[in-house]
């Protein structure tokens, strides 16, 4: 197994952060590898199949909630074949602003477990640049626009 953890700073309060984070029509801002999702369901009983490329694949996850506590928890278990990542987002307030944190645990099955550090590695990757594109999109909101 592999731990992945990012955290960021957004100039926005959790709960307004929460509500941009879980609402679909704003998924492809801020984590544009998500191509599609199938998503049925609302808060604790969410679940789909989403769309994603992980390490130049084009793959189909399949994931369940995990936790949903607005504003401050959102995790989601993702498994496509040997690949399960179990991901938690935590929202604290800082001040008028929340920091927000994704640990994410790797695992690979079998033979490809070998592989968990370099899809760690990806989801990083890929983690850091999908915060930096939330705190663009959630700020560029301004302060009273839209979400709470």
């Amino acid at each position: 197994m592999s731990r992945v953890t990012v955290t960021t700073r957004i100039e926005r309060l959790p709960a307004a952060v929460f509500d941009f984070m879980t609402d679909p029509a704003f998924t492809s801002e801020w984590a544009p590898k998500a191509e599609y999702a199938d998503t049925q369901g609302n808060g604790p009983t969410r679940r789909g199949v989403e769309v994603r490329h992980i390490a130049g694949l084009r793959v189909g996850l399949r994931w369940h909630a995990t936790a949903y506590q607005p504003p401050s928890r959102l995790g989601y278990l993702y498994r496509w074949g040997p690949l399960t990542v179990d991901v938690l987002y935590t929202l604290v307030a800082s001040g008028a602003a929340t920091l927000v944190t994704v640990d994410a645990d790797v695992q690979l099955a079998g033979p490809f477990a070998v592989l968990a550090p370099a899809v760690a590695f990806q989801i990083r990757r890929d983690d850091t640049a999908s915060f930096a594109r939330l705190k663009r999109a959630i700020e560029a909101l301004g302060p009273n626009v839209g979400l709470v």
